[in-house]
């Protein structure tokens, strides 16, 4: 009987070491601006470690993508970034280059609503009293509708 490899899930690719610690240090400026606000986050980094004891080669370890768990009165989220865009579990995005947008967007329990589409989702973007400043969209449309 062979035994075929699992495909590994993109959330467990190894990362080079610069690569996360770019990503922490962008996720360290997000939960810098969600204490701003009175929000309590932890950040983790995680490390892929693969034993198998009956495969050669067995499979890359190493670290992978950092995550920001963030804890609001809505509940829990959870913030990765690729660099240019901090992601949210709810599939939300914020520009990377913008923390402190990005962390009112989540203060605001934005973070938890259901993905909505069309004009809607350009509305809801924005958390209320901020129309203008907080700057993320809903996936599926262009940048240029940002709120």
């Amino acid at each position: 009987m062979t035994e075929e490899a699992t495909p590994v899930p993109a959330a467990a690719l190894i990362l080079a070491t610069a690569e996360v610690t770019r990503r922490m240090l962008l996720l360290a400026e997000l939960q810098d601006a969600l204490t701003a606000l009175g929000v309590r986050s932890v950040l983790a980094r995680n490390h892929r470690l693969i034993l198998r004891y009956n495969r050669v080669p067995s499979g890359p370890s190493g670290m992978t993508d950092p995550q920001l768990h963030v804890f609001t009165p809505d509940g829990t989220c959870v913030a990765t970034t690729d660099g240019t865009t901090y992601r949210l579990a709810s599939g939300r995005q914020c520009p990377a280059a913008d923390p402190a947008a990005a962390a009112t967007f989540i203060r605001h329990g934005q973070h938890a609503a259901p993905p909505v589409q069309g004009e809607d989702a350009v509305r809801r973007a924005a958390p209320p009293g901020t129309a203008g400043r907080a700057r993320c969209w809903v996936p599926g449309q262009p940048p240029s509708t940002w709120a």
